[in-house]
C-alpha cells in the first residue's frame, strides 16, 4: 500500500514538473510566422516602407525601409555618402551624420541575413549579412530585397551612395 502511494505521489510530482517546464508555444503574427524578438508589426511594415538603393561601386543593392520614426529619419538625411566597415564578420556598419529618431520605437531585434538595423547606442546602421543572436539595443530598420550577395562580398572598408529608389516607388 505504502508502495503504491509512493508512486501516485511521484507520478504527480512528475506530471507538475513537466507541465512547469513544458515550451511556451511560439508567439505568431497574423501571417502565421513566428515571432522571434522583433515586434508583432515588423512583417507588415517591411510591406508599407520606402525603397531606397544602395549603390557600391557599380552595384546596386535594393532595401525596403519600414515606416517607422527612425527609418523615417534615415530616409529624410537621403541622398548619403557613408562609409561602410566590417564589424565581427557578421554586419557592415556606418554612421549616419546625425542620431535617428527612436521615439516611440520597438527595441530588440534578433537579426537575420538582410535585416536593416539601427544600434541605439552607437547611433551605426548595421546591415546583416549573416543572422545573430537577440540584441535589445537594435531597432529595426527595414530588409534588403536584393543584391545582399554584393554587399557581404565587400572586404575591409568601402564607401556607399544611398537614395531614395525613384524606379521603385
Amino acid at each position: 500500500m505504502k508502495k503504491k502511494a509512493v508512486w501516485m505521489i511521484a507520478l504527480v510530482l512528475l506530471f507538475t514538473l513537466a507541465a512547469c517546464g513544458a515550451a511556451e508555444e511560439p508567439q505568431r503574427n497574423e501571417s502565421g510566422t513566428e515571432e522571434t524578438g522583433v515586434s508583432s508589426s515588423q512583417a507588415s511594415r517591411e510591406e508599407s516602407g520606402r525603397r531606397v538603393k544602395m549603390t557600391i561601386g557599380s552595384q546596386e543593392i535594393q532595401i525596403l525601409l519600414s515606416d517607422t520614426p527612425a527609418a523615417d529619419s534615415l530616409y529624410e538625411m537621403l541622398p548619403l555618402e557613408l562609409e561602410f566597415s566590417d564589424y565581427n564578420q557578421t554586419e557592415k556598419i556606418a554612421y549616419p551624420p546625425d542620431e535617428l529618431d527612436t521615439e516611440g520605437e520597438n527595441f530588440g531585434v534578433e537579426p537575420s541575413v538582410g535585416d536593416v538595423c539601427l544600434y541605439e547606442p552607437w547611433g551605426n546602421v548595421c546591415i546583416f549579412y549573416e543572422d545573430f543572436s537577440y540584441s535589445e539595443d537594435l531597432v529595426y530598420l527595414g530588409k534588403v530585397e536584393s543584391g545582399m550577395e554584393a554587399l557581404a562580398a565587400q572586404n575591409g572598408d568601402f564607401a556607399a551612395r544611398i537614395e531614395p529608389d525613384e524606379e521603385q516607388e
